[in-house]
């Protein structure tokens, strides 16, 4: 037998702590849509983000790495200037990682922090857990940890929007993998190529592929988290630059494609901004920025350059025209910018040396795309929460 549920819990395991803009949008957008649709559906749904952060990422980003990483620098002498990037670097992960941290508290989306010998007890409270979306099943990143594979949960589980990141997946983390996955009630990837690895791994055909959260919500709600103070710094008119890596290719093609009186805004993940020099125009390099005001540099954007996949689905959230470099070096990490590349076709907008004119991106034919793209998530969400509406009148989640 079984009975409706008045009050539903549900936990999301995602990488939010790491210090990328898209991270912690993903990581936001997923908690919104969640809340967004049990509304709709008149359930009463808290979910949270559950706050674990992996020890490598942890260690990295504390205070006590900051002061090792200072005093370190200062021993291997002053003349190094190699030594102070990196300590220039870990300084700009640590504020990032701290405005994340004052975001989720502001909108009230975090559970308390939790270590990994307590998620077991800890998660016992919830209805279900949700793993996803971004990287949390890439082996590479995750150094033998199996926390987002949600190995310490024995209830209701669920993947959303989850990336291994990679093309190919590594024979030696197969069978670690496949048993978890093989114990997920629905799955959903961020990347056709993730589909087949997961198809691969537990041998079952279930699986769907969907769009990131964070190209779920709306221009419109995003621009009521904007921090629009940064915009009155800036000329009204500029180009944004965006690295996740650092590169030579795209200052080199937003030189060629932008006028000179046009000036550049440059922005990236820490410590990926690369020495350059633009003479023929004014440069506004911008170190580290919050969250929101991430957001309000995209809203006013003439056109984009970047090699992030974030930054692609925010020119397309704010309807920019976009200018893509694949991370050519690495290219088995490429599968998720071809992956969105390819869903709404803006193979005209990746960067070569071989391009010889200005594409103008047909906005709507993407929000055609992203209209239908955004009805599978939400039909997907959905049904979870219309499976945890009901449960096992004996049943026991945890």
């Amino acid at each position: 037998m079984s009975d409706k549920r008045n009050n539903i819990s549900i936990g999301v395991m995602t990488m939010h702590c790491i210090p990328n803009y898209g991270a912690i949008w993903q990581a936001y957008a997923t908690v919104y849509l969640i809340k967004e649709l049990s509304k709709s559906l008149n359930l009463n749904v808290r979910t949270e983000i559950i706050d674990y952060q992996p020890i490598n990422k942890k260690k990295r980003y504390s205070d006590k790495a900051l002061l090792e990483d200072s005093l370190s620098s200062i021993r291997r002498f002053v003349g190094n200037i190699k030594n102070f990037d990196g300590l220039k670097k870990r300084r700009l992960s640590k504020e990032l990682h701290h405005n994340a941290y004052i975001f989720y508290s502001k909108m009230e989306v975090l559970s308390e922090e939790v270590k990994k010998n307590k998620l077991k007890s800890f998660s016992s409270k919830y209805d279900a857990v949700i793993s996803g979306s971004d990287q949390v099943w890439n082996p590479y990143g995750m150094n033998d940890d199996l926390s987002f594979l949600l190995d310490f949960y024995a209830g209701n589980k669920y993947a959303y929007a989850s990336s291994f990141g990679i093309s190919e997946f590594p024979k030696k983390y197969a069978e670690a993998y496949s048993k978890e996955l093989s114990g997920f009630k629905k799955v959903s990837v961020r990347e056709a190529e993730g589909l087949k690895i997961y198809n691969q791994l537990t041998g079952r055909k279930d699986g769907i592929c969907i769009i990131d959260p964070a190209l779920t919500m709306s221009k419109s709600q995003y621009k009521t988290l904007q921090d629009d103070e940064i915009s009155k710094k800036l000329p009204k008119e500029y180009a944004l630059m965006y690295f996740a890596r650092q590169s030579d290719l795209l200052p080199e093609y937003l030189d060629k494609m932008v006028p000179n009186d046009i000036p550049v805004v440059i922005i990236g993940m820490p410590g990926m901004i690369p020495q350059m020099k633009l003479p023929n125009r004014d440069m506004y390099v911008l170190d580290c920025i919050t969250p929101q005001e991430f957001l309000t540099l995209f809203d006013h954007a003439s056109v984009v350059f970047t090699n992030s996949f974030h930054g692609i689905v925010f020119s397309l959230k704010y309807g920019k025209n976009v200018w893509i470099e694949y991370n050519d070096k690495f290219n088995k990490s490429n599968s998720r910018l071809e992956n969105l590349v390819r869903v709404f076709g803006l193979e005209k907008n990746v960067l070569n040396r071989y391009i010889t004119k200005y594409h103008s991106i047909d906005f709507n034919k993407i929000e055609t795309i992203l209209e239908y793209e955004s009805a599978k998530c939400e039909l997907y969400l959905k049904n979870i929460l219309e499976e945890l509406t009901y449960s096992d009148k004996n049943g026991d989640h945890s």
